[in-house]
């Protein structure tokens, strides 16, 4: 009786990783950005070729570069919410200019 516990235990996992396996993972990488209107052409260019993903990548590239002339710049410098659209403080745009951002 015990055998064939563990064994339906056994077979729900594995049929749950297969599940999980064959999902697309474009499904979560492709989530389009919530925010329509963009000022920065960097964020644009990546929402537009990849989605949300792809811009919060191309930020934390920007980051890396950005912190070789201000160290403790960080996503909240420039975003009043780290999540969701992402809105910018009163100053951010100017601080990302100001650290090379186009």
């Amino acid at each position: 009786m015990v055998k064939v516990g563990f064994a339906s235990l056994v077979a729900a996992a594995l049929a749950t990783l297969t599940l999980v396996t064959l999902t697309p993972a474009s499904v979560d990488a492709a989530a389009a950005c919530k925010s329509t209107k963009f000022e920065t052409k960097l964020v644009a260019d990546a929402c537009k070729a990849g989605g949300q993903k792809a811009a919060k990548d191309k930020m934390k590239a920007w980051m890396k570069t950005a912190k070789k002339q201000k160290a403790d710049i960080a996503c909240a410098s420039c975003h009043s919410k780290v999540g969701g659209s992402y809105p910018l403080k009163t100053d951010g745009l100017k601080m990302f200019k100001d650290l090379g951002g186009t």
